[in-house]
């Protein structure tokens, strides 16, 4: 598997980290979210600014996926751009 930082292999690590130089990088780096839709309309990017920390939560939110959402905001979404 790959370093989620510098790409190169790593060892079986919960962080998707290979060192801790990276783990300090992470910390530094600053992430965004793009939404990326099915057909017909362009990516957007919904955040920026994040940390590894917090994009992965972000993108473990059963609510930021289409096939999990269940808020009225987030169904409207998906009807309009579909998933």
């Amino acid at each position: 598997m790959e370093c989620l930082i510098c790409g190169n292999r790593r060892a079986d690590s919960s962080d998707g980290l290979c060192s801790e130089a990276c783990k300090i990088d992470s910390q530094l780096k600053k992430f965004r979210i793009v939404r990326v839709f099915f057909e017909g309309y362009p990516d957007k990017t919904i955040k920026r600014g994040m940390t590894l920390q917090e994009a992965r939560a972000w993108c473990k939110d059963p609510e930021t996926n289409s096939s999990t959402a269940k808020s009225k905001k987030a169904q409207r979404l998906f009807e309009k751009y579909g998933e």
